[in-house]
């Protein structure tokens, strides 16, 4: 039984036809690029997290009001919303979707690589992660519910529906939309893929949070100690090195008063200073005289995270790559190069927010390049001055 609705004879050659606004090569390079740019700044400048989650806020953004325009043209324009178009959309926010999952699996390898107060995920970023992945999960739910009769609007007196011949791009096949486990498979990928991320991302905010609290309470617990005359294990005390003990103990060098303190009998440390000193190490070694039943929790523990981190980390990167390759070959497969490589203005206007990324960060870098050369360079003429 055929349940797309009946239409009567047109000859307009606009039924389903994609809008460049929504699907054209500006939008889907600015997300491209606001990406690429985002894991760049990921890689190999981790030491300015602003300049970090700038990006990953403007990826977010841009994301959202491709969202938004997809869903007011759907249920608001004239024209409707083309399923093309629709498809092109969960294709480059899902790319969005893999960068925010690579955001999340090195949050915490930040925090031990550069410290609790080094790394923290704002309220801004926070939420416009969990607003860009609720509207992912809606729109992408929307459109795979009922993909031949979606765009109700696009479709109106166009006879065939020009719905049935959409084909979606998979590892080099073409499936056609109608395909049952394809639609299955989609709404089950945009329901978890969702629910998963959400949590991921409320995870990783708390984390860092409290890590940061930990940090500054360490400052203050110092700053009190200090005023009352008692050690604090600072840069004044000499270095020694500790090996761990059954229980836990941060890697590397501790300071240790000069009152002889030695293995046997170690300095105490203040609470607060411990488990800030905790959040700054990278992974801990296992001790081989722990019970073995001990270890093996904790090793069990350290690969599920492990394995964890590397799978979203290095999964979302060939999910980015995946996704790029998915958009343009739908994209071809459904014939519709020429419409969406149009350039409108409502093109220019999203690749404007690269601005920022492509522009104004770099020359943020430099400048702090040249400050931080500036500082050394007066810190090294001072002795000579002195002299």
């Amino acid at each position: 039984m055929n349940n797309s609705p009946s239409f009567s004879n047109s000859t307009n050659s606009d039924c389903g036809s994609p809008d460049p606004d929504v699907s054209g090569i500006g939008v889907r390079v600015s997300l491209y690029a606001s990406v690429t740019m985002g894991l760049i700044m990921m890689r190999w400048l981790t030491h300015d997290m602003d300049a970090f989650q700038d990006a990953a806020r403007t990826a977010f953004i841009t994301s959202i009001a491709l969202v938004i325009s997809a869903l007011i043209s759907l249920y608001t324009s004239s024209q409707g919303l083309a399923l093309v178009d629709a498809l092109v959309v969960t294709a480059v926010t899902s790319l969005v979707m893999a960068y925010s999952f690579i955001v999340g699996s090195q949050g915490t390898s930040y925090v031990q690589r550069l410290g609790s107060n080094r790394f923290e995920l704002t309220f801004t970023l926070f939420f416009t992660a969990i607003l860009h992945t609720a509207l992912w999960t809606t729109f992408g739910i929307i459109v795979w519910t009922n993909p031949i009769n979606f765009g109700q609007s696009a479709i109106e007196n166009c006879n065939p529906n020009p719905n049935v011949n959409v084909v979606f791009w998979l590892f080099g096949h073409t499936i056609s939309i109608s395909n049952v486990g394809l639609r299955r498979f989609a709404l089950f990928a945009f329901s978890a893929g969702g629910a998963l991320s959400i949590g991921w991302t409320i995870t990783g905010f708390f984390y860092t949070r409290l890590g940061k609290q930990r940090v500054e309470a360490t400052n203050i617990d110092v700053g009190r100690m200090r005023a009352e005359g008692q050690p604090t294990n600072d840069e004044n005390l000499p270095v020694e090195h500790h090996p761990l003990n059954p229980i836990r103990q941060p890697m590397g060098p501790q300071r240790v008063p000069d009152n002889g303190a030695s293995e046997q009998n170690p300095p105490s440390t203040a609470g607060p200073q411990h488990e800030a000193a905790l959040e700054a190490q990278g992974p801990l070694e296992l001790d081989e005289s722990q019970p073995r039943k001990h270890r093996s929790k904790r090793w069990s523990l350290s690969t599920i995270v492990l394995l964890w981190r590397h799978a979203s980390g290095w999964g979302g990167v060939a999910a980015y790559i995946y996704l790029i390759v998915t958009t343009e070959s739908l994209i071809t497969a459904n014939q519709h190069r020429d419409a969406t490589n149009t350039v409108t203005f409502g093109q220019i206007l999203s690749l404007f927010l690269l601005l920022d990324q492509i522009v104004f960060q770099p020359m943020s870098q430099i400048f702090d390049f040249l400050l931080v050369r500036a500082e050394w360079a007066a810190k090294s003429e001072a002795p000579n001055t002195s002299s």
